[in-house]
């Protein structure tokens, strides 16, 4: 079985958000040593990737708390 990789939880409440996040994710995965512009395929996926950050909905801070409340459920 192949199951998708994926990187959140239904955090966002939309699926739009979630899709881009993901896609977002899956580029910056593949080029660690990089930036955004680098990473992403084109022009416009660079400019759709800081128009994500940039979305009031989109807090860095609650993605961290979630990602480190995962990890603590996987270790325990």
């Amino acid at each position: 079985m192949n199951k998708k990789r994926t990187y959140t939880d239904s955090v966002f409440g939309d699926n739009r958000l979630e899709k881009r996040f993901e896609k977002i994710c899956g580029h910056l995965s593949d080029k660690l040593n990089v930036g955004v512009p680098e990473a992403s395929l084109t022009r416009s996926e660079a400019k759709a990737s800081y128009r994500f950050w940039d979305n009031q909905r989109v807090n860095p801070v609650g993605q961290i708390a979630r990602h480190f409340e995962k990890v603590e459920r996987i270790a325990s």
